[in-house]
């Protein structure tokens, strides 16, 4: 497994840079246990890296105290059903506000017109500020945004145009970003 994924084109961009989208945030996860886990098989459940110790513990059938963050992955890992429709993953960051020529492709200084918006956006002398954060929480079916000093973000994950349309703002959506900024309160205060 990864830290993050790439960009590699998505949103115009390559390489990785400090927003929230699934090329960044989406990283295979690969497991290889001899006798424990079946070979060459491919789930899209949902997991995260504070899930690996919890799953090793499992698999050492030792305690997996309460106060571990994650979950177990070997039911997963092992084939059984598991309803992850209430599952949820969380990811956070630091960031500091870019101008709007790196955003907008607006004025570009003249040494800067070939560059990548993700070199642009590398290239900033700025620091990243503990006061400006970004995260996101994800279920199968939705990610939903939060970046400080910026409306909320929903997007619909269903694999067609992946975060290209923000319904946050959409009254027939006003019931899910509810549940989600509810969630998002528990784990992300602000």
């Amino acid at each position: 497994m990864a830290d993050h994924g790439d960009f590699m084109g998505e949103h115009h961009m390559v390489r990785k840079g400090m927003f929230h989208y699934e090329a960044l945030l989406h990283v295979p996860m690969i497991w290889y246990g001899p006798g424990l886990i079946e070979n060459q098989f491919v789930v899209d459940n949902l997991a995260q890296t504070v899930d690996i110790m919890p799953t090793l513990r499992d698999f050492l059938d030792a305690e997996i105290p309460e106060s571990l963050p994650g979950r177990s992955l070997k039911p997963i890992l092992q084939r059984q059903e598991v309803d992850d429709l209430d599952h949820f993953v969380f990811s956070s960051s630091l960031f500091y506000d870019l101008p709007d020529y790196i955003l907008k492709n607006g004025e570009i200084p003249d040494e800067e017109k070939d560059m990548s918006l993700h070199s642009r956006v590398m290239r900033m002398p700025e620091k990243l500020d503990e006061n400006k954060r970004t995260a996101s929480i994800r279920n199968p079916e939705w990610r939903f945004v939060k970046t400080t000093g910026y409306p909320s973000e929903l997007y619909k994950m269903d694999g067609n145009w992946i975060e290209r349309e923000n319904l946050a703002t959409k009254p027939e959506y006003a019931d899910v970003v509810a549940s989600f900024e509810e969630r998002m309160a528990k784990i992300w205060p602000e």
